[in-house]
């Protein structure tokens, strides 16, 4: 499967502009998108028709939403030097100070056990804030674009990553 080009466009949105004012060259449009509340806002933003744009073939529009939706709220990527870059799960499931994972496994549940890319949409943008709105931008994006496939069944996966990092409790 060819995916879109989900690094490149985020990297675009994010790309500071030329010193002096170190300003981003498309705040206004990350805005825009950051500013969606439904996946219905983000396909009226510009910067999701120009992800549309660069894509090629057959997209599933509404998968693309989703991914753009949530992209918008990464700031940025892990640093992980020579490593692996963690999975958003992983991250969700590396305990905190308190010997606990970062979001908890109920609400980790309630995530993963959701169908609909709305609730998906919600439920995605709101966990980002547990790990700083950083995150691994392709991986995830590509999880989310094919959310709903039950060839990939992503919360299985996301699941099995959570609780591999996620401390014993029992």
């Amino acid at each position: 499967m060819t995916y879109p080009p989900f690094y490149t466009w985020w990297y675009v949105l994010h790309e500071p502009n030329i010193p002096p004012t170190g300003r981003r060259k498309n705040k206004g449009a990350l805005t825009e998108l950051r500013r969606a509340q439904n996946l219905r806002e983000v396909v009226r933003c510009p910067a999701y028709h120009n992800l549309l744009s660069r894509c090629e073939g057959h997209t599933d529009e509404a998968s693309l939403a989703l991914a753009a939706g949530v992209l918008a709220h990464v700031k940025g990527r892990p640093s992980v030097g020579q490593g692996t870059p963690p999975s958003f799960a992983t991250q969700l499931g590396t305990s905190s100070e308190q010997d606990k994972p970062l979001l908890s496994g109920l609400r980790f549940r309630r995530l993963i056990s959701h169908e609909e890319r709305e609730d998906v949409f919600r439920t995605v943008v709101r966990a980002l804030s547990f790990v700083d709105h950083i995150a691994e931008v392709e991986p995830l994006a590509r999880d989310l674009y094919d959310w709903t496939s039950p060839v990939r069944d992503i919360p299985a996966k996301w699941a099995r990553d959570y609780y591999r990092a996620a401390p014993l409790s029992l």
